[in-house]
């Protein structure tokens, strides 16, 4: 038995550190979106123990581990634990989300194979348990499992749903260099954070449907804390091309840039392309 679903990365149109838990972990309060740039998985029921994984990476990124390092082994061990299959599956993931780009990659290919084996097993898992595994696996991948548009608060697995971001265009573009997401939070924990995200006003942009008050409201504390070169660079050129707001998703290195005009965008998109040629014209997926 076999099944291919698409994985959605998602961007944060905010993201807010909000404290520090005596383990270590941050705390978050972040609206997440789901878009149609996604990882592409295979899953195959072999009906012996033991999961396999291979990866066919599009992106030129760095060799991912196919072994119980990665996060798609991971959820497939806790479903299997879970439902109480005692085969194994092969799981082949066509990646085509880049890496440490802050777009959920990882997460992404971790709630696939979290929803993908609930079908293939006839399992019946409720989203909120698929989401509970799935926080086992790391903190974006309730989100990941959720999909649309949502509030992400604690470590980021406490999700609660929100009105469904207006159809638009999104041009995500990423640099040459990625960001360690500990090395992120390392130089956000030593920054002086002068602007936070209004989540108030956010969703009540998001349910009034106001794209252009939606863009102004675009904050990300990582993106002033890091201060990366190429993000002012690539929100030049979106801004040239009159985006209705930019700035960098999760914790780098890739920046988003939402439009309602889709000439606009698709201009946007190749000028980014020159310099950046990991650049992708995105719709938001408000379902999964």
């Amino acid at each position: 038995m076999t099944i291919t679903v698409a994985a959605p990365a998602k961007i944060n149109l905010t993201l807010d550190i909000t404290g520090r838990l005596d383990n270590g972990y941050h705390t978050i309060r972040s609206v997440m979106q789901a878009v149609d740039l996604a990882d592409r998985i295979t899953l195959t029921l072999t009906g012996r123990p033991g999961i396999r994984v291979s990866i066919d990476d599009r992106t030129g990124g760095d060799s991912l581990p196919a072994d119980s390092r990665n996060t798609a082994y991971r959820a497939a061990a806790l479903m299997f634990a879970g439902s109480g299959y005692a085969g194994g599956a092969e799981i082949h993931i066509e990646k085509h989300i880049p890496q440490q780009a802050g777009l959920g990659g990882g997460s992404a290919d971790a709630a696939g194979v979290l929803t993908g084996l609930n079908r293939l097993l006839a399992a019946d898992f409720c989203r909120e348990r698929l989401m509970a595994l799935g926080a086992e696996v790391g903190a974006d991948v309730p989100f990941c499992v959720h999909g649309g548009t949502a509030l992400a608060a604690g470590i980021g697995a406490d999700i609660s749903p929100l009105p469904t971001l207006p159809g638009c265009h999104i041009v995500i573009a990423k640099p040459a260099g990625g960001v360690s997401t500990a090395e992120a939070y390392r130089l956000a924990d030593g920054a002086v954070i002068t602007a936070r995200p209004d989540h108030d006003r956010l969703e009540q942009a998001l349910r009034e449907r106001d794209l252009p008050e939606i863009g102004a409201l675009l904050c990300n504390v990582f993106e002033p804390a890091l201060a990366l070169p190429e993000t002012g660079n690539m929100h030049t050129i979106m801004r040239r091309h009159r985006c209705l707001g930019c700035q960098m998703t999760g914790s780098g290195s890739a920046s988003f840039a939402l439009f309602d005009n889709p000439a606009a965008a698709a201009d946007c998109a190749a000028a980014l392309r020159g310099p950046y040629p990991q650049t992708y014209l995105c719709r938001p997926v408000l379902e999964l």
